[in-house]
C-alpha cells in the first residue's frame, strides 16, 4: 500500500508516524472506513491479556470492525507499552462530513478503551501519538498526524476480574462513569481530581438507581424515587448499596459542593485540604459503584493504588 501523511498544523512538531494501519476494514457500500492507532506507554501485557483487551472493542459501542494490540518498546528509553489499532466505519456523507465523523468516532473509541483500561489498572492510563488513517481509493490511505503529545507516567499493572465487562456493551451511565474516573485517577490538581471522581460516582449512581420502581420511596426523605434529589439518591447508593458510613457520605458531599463552588463562598485553601484528604475515599466509592453497576464484587479486583493519591494540596503552585 502507498503511504500518504498529512499534517493539520505546521506550528509544532507532529507526532511520530506509527506506520501503516495494522487492521483495515473491507470496503462497504455507503460507508468510509478508517483506523485509529495509539500507544499506551508503560503498560506491559502478556499475549493472553492482549487477546482479552482486543475483545473490549466488541463492547465499546462505537462500531469497531476489528482491532489489534501489539507490544512495543521505546528504543531510546527501553520503556514498553502497547500499540493499539482499531478500524471502523462511518456513513459516507461527503468528504467534510465524513472527516468530522471519523474524528468523532476515533475520539470516542480511544476514550472508551482508555476508560476500561484505567478501571482495570487502578491508575490513569493515557494514549500518546494517536493518529487516524482514512482508507482511500484502491490500496491508498492517508494518515493525519496531530501535534506531539507527552508520554504517560508510571507503568500500570492490570488487575483482572473474571470478565470485567461481561458479554455486553456497558450502558451509557457506566461509560460516563469510566470517562470521569480516568480523569480523576491520580490527577495532579486536587480540585480537578475530586470534581471528576464525584462526577464518576454520580454517573454510576444514576445507573444503579435507573431501574428503581416508580412507587419506591426514599427511606431517608420519603419522596418517590423519581422525586428524590441528587443528594438523596447519592446517599441511598453510597450508604445502602455500597455500605459506607453516613458520616463519610456527608463529608464527601460537602467537599463536593466546595469543589464545584456551590453556594456563595470561594474555594479556600482549607477546602482544598479537605479535597486532598477525601479524594481516595471518593475514588474508592466511585470504583465500587462502577463494579456494582457492572455486576462485579465490590471488594474484588481491580483495586486502586493508594500511593497514586499522595499529592500536595496546592499542586503546581511554585
Amino acid at each position: 500500500m502507498s503511504e500518504e501523511g498529512s499534517l493539520r498544523t505546521s506550528l509544532s512538531k507532529p507526532r511520530p508516524f506509527l506506520g501503516p494501519p495494522r487492521v483495515l476494514a473491507p470496503r462497504k457500500a455507503g460507508h468510509v472506513s478508517a483506523t485509529v492507532q495509539f500507544i499506551v506507554p508503560g503498560l506491559a501485557v502478556s499475549g493472553g491479556e492482549r487477546e482479552r483487551l482486543v475483545g473490549f472493542f466488541d463492547h465499546v459501542g462505537a462500531g469497531v470492525h476489528a482491532a489489534a494490540i501489539e507490544r512495543v518498546t521505546n528504543e531510546a528509553t527501553g520503556q514498553t507499552g502497547i500499540l493499539v489499532s482499531a478500524t471502523f466505519y462511518v456513513p459516507d456523507q461527503g468528504p467534510d462530513d465524513a472527516d468530522a465523523a471519523i474524528d468523532t468516532a476515533s475520539a470516542l473509541i480511544v476514550e472508551r478503551f482508555l476508560g476500561m483500561l484505567s478501571f482495570l489498572a487502578g491508575v490513569r492510563c493515557v494514549a500518546i501519538n494517536a493518529q487516524t488513517t482514512r482508507t482511500g481509493e484502491g490500496s491508498t490511505f492517508a494518515t493525519t498526524l496531530e501535534p506531539s503529545s507527552r508520554s504517560g507516567p508510571a507503568a500500570p499493572t492490570l488487575q483482572w476480574a473474571a470478565e470485567p465487562f461481561g458479554t455486553a456493551t456497558p450502558p451509557p451511565h457506566v461509560f460516563n462513569a469510566l470517562l470521569w474516573l480516568r480523569r480523576g485517577l491520580a490527577a495532579r490538581d486536587p480540585l480537578v481530581t475530586y470534581g471528576a471522581l464525584m462526577n464518576g460516582l454520580q454517573a454510576a449512581a444514576r445507573e444503579l438507581t435507573a431501574g428503581a420502581p416508580a412507587g419506591e420511596r426514599c427511606p431517608r426523605c420519603g419522596s418517590a424515587a423519581g422525586e428524590a434529589t441528587e443528594a438523596e439518591r447519592m446517599r441511598a447508593v453510597v450508604v445502602e448499596r455500597l455500605g459506607a458510613p453516613a458520616e463519610l457520605f456527608d463529608r464527601i458531599w460537602r467537599a463536593r459542593d466546595a469543589a464545584l463552588a456551590h453556594g456563595d463562598q470561594s474555594v479556600t485553601a482549607e477546602a482544598l485540604r479537605r479535597l486532598t484528604e477525601l479524594k481516595f475515599d471518593a475514588a474508592t466509592l466511585c470504583y465500587k459503584a462502577i463494579k456494582l453497576a457492572l455486576g462485579l464484587p465490590v471488594d474484588g479486583p481491580p483495586a486502586l493504588d493508594r500511593s497514586q493519591f499522595i499529592t500536595s494540596t496546592l499542586m503546581d503552585v511554585h
